[in-house]
């Protein structure tokens, strides 16, 4: 980020170190300490953006007692530089620990993100309002192309071209037993009705099948044939 968070407040106002570079320095590292803190513990990225984004935070939320813990390591006499407890000041250290913490570390960019986009949508318009909206679309430019880095489809692929090896297929052979003919015939006979004509002898002879004629009683000669085509018998041994 081109100019960081504790200038923009600075240059808006919204915190005061009389023309002090020195106290400025002292400020940042206390950002410095929370951005350490939220790299080694990016799940406290939650409350500190809900603490951050809200101007009416109480003073003893305990990120804002955090940061001014961070604080008074550096500027032991910041308590007397500030007229009661230094809410705006707390604030500009956790957002400026926020941004250091999520150009590092992608999970803390996410979750600031998701987080301040949907808070500050809903929170009262304050006067580091605009610092806010130019931060929130900064880190989610960022946010956006890790995305697309890790997520976007290539547009082509390549691949080792693939060795496969086709088995020759085994000939297949196929045996049939002789049909007994006879046993066919005779097994014919039998369903088509109870006698017929032997071509070769001219007699007629008795099936021992079917009783019944297929014009005298379609039903019952229907049923007497199927069945004896459908049995072992009448397909051959």
């Amino acid at each position: 980020m081109a100019e960081s968070i504790l200038l923009r407040f600075l240059k808006g106002g919204l915190i005061d170190v009389n023309g002090d570079d020195a106290k400025l320095d002292k400020i940042g590292a206390a950002a410095g300490e929370l951005a350490s803190e939220l790299r080694k513990s990016p799940s406290k990225a939650v409350a500190y953006v809900l603490a951050a984004v809200d101007p009416e935070v109480d003073a003893g939320d305990p990120v804002i007692v955090e940061a001014l813990d961070a604080l008074s390591k550096h500027w032991v006499t910041y308590v007397n530089t500030f007229s009661g407890t230094p809410v705006a000041v707390a604030r500009a250290i956790i957002l400026e620990g926020l941004v250091q913490a999520a150009t590092d570390t992608p999970s803390i960019g996410a979750a600031f993100v998701a987080l301040a986009r949907n808070a500050f949508s809903v929170s009262m318009p304050s006067a580091d309002t605009a610092v806010w909206a130019d931060v929130i679309m900064e880190i989610e430019k960022d946010v956006d192309a890790r995305a697309e880095a890790e997520w976007a489809v290539p547009s082509s692929i390549s691949a080792p071209v693939a060795d496969l090896k086709v088995p020759n297929p085994a000939p297949l052979t196929v045996t049939a037993d002789p049909a007994d003919v006879d046993h066919l015939k005779a097994g014919f006979h039998a369903a088509a009705g109870p006698q017929y004509v032997d071509p070769q002898q001219g007699q007629t002879l008795a099936s021992n099948g079917n009783p019944h004629w297929a014009h005298q009683s379609p039903p019952h000669w229907a049923g007497e044939f199927g069945a004896r085509m459908g049995c072992r018998c009448c397909r051959g041994p």
